[in-house]
Parts: C-alpha cells; sequence; structure tokens
C-alpha cells in the first residue's frame, strides 16, 4: 500500500492505494460516508448562497468524478438537492488551475 498526501489551497486529500501492473489501484466508489457528507454540505452551500444576492453559481465535479463508479449517483441526488454539477476533464481542470495561479502572481 502506498499513500499520497494532496495539501491544496481548497482542501487536504488523503489517497491510499495499492501497487499493481505498473499503476496505483485506489477504490472505484465514493464511500457511503462521504458521499453522505458531501450531500449534507452541497445543501449546506445551498442554503449559504442563499443568503447572498448569487446570480449564478458553478458546481465543478473534478477527478473524483471522473474515477469513480458512483459519480453519476452523487450528481443526481444533488441536482435533487437543486445543486447542478458539471463534470470538467483533466484538461479542463488543470487550465482552470492555471488561471487561478497565473491571476494571483504579480507582475
Amino acid at each position: 500500500m502506498y499513500a499520497c498526501i494532496d495539501l491544496g489551497s481548497n482542501s487536504f486529500h488523503l489517497l491510499i492505494g495499492e501497487w499493481g501492473k505498473d499503476r496505483v489501484h485506489i477504490s472505484g466508489i465514493i464511500s457511503s460516508q462521504a458521499f453522505q457528507r458531501g450531500l449534507n454540505c452541497l445543501q449546506r452551500f445551498k442554503l449559504l448562497m442563499k443568503q447572498y444576492p448569487v446570480k449564478q453559481y458553478w458546481a465543478l465535479g473534478t477527478n473524483t468524478f471522473r474515477v469513480t463508479d458512483n459519480a453519476d449517483d452523487f450528481i443526481k441526488e444533488a441536482k435533487v438537492l437543486g445543486i447542478e454539477i458539471s463534470m470538467v476533464s483533466g484538461l479542463q481542470e488543470a487550465v482552470l488551475v492555471y488561471a487561478g495561479v497565473i491571476t494571483s502572481l504579480s507582475e
């Protein structure tokens, strides 16, 4: 087993996987506990957005939504809550990260 800790500006993420056939294999599903925590979080975000004059929001599903077998189930449940999630490709995600980084660089 191997582990990777991703320390990002928006979240910390721990990934544990097993090496096999020249790649790391990870769980292919969002666990039921994480699934429910995610929906609870989206419900809270929805309530917070209602407190402000938000004209539009974007909810983007990144790598977890690309690699897990039950991502579509989560997206459907989020839609029931009133949150529309759009999946983005790895390339789209990289472009968005790059755009975020260059806007914070001083000239």
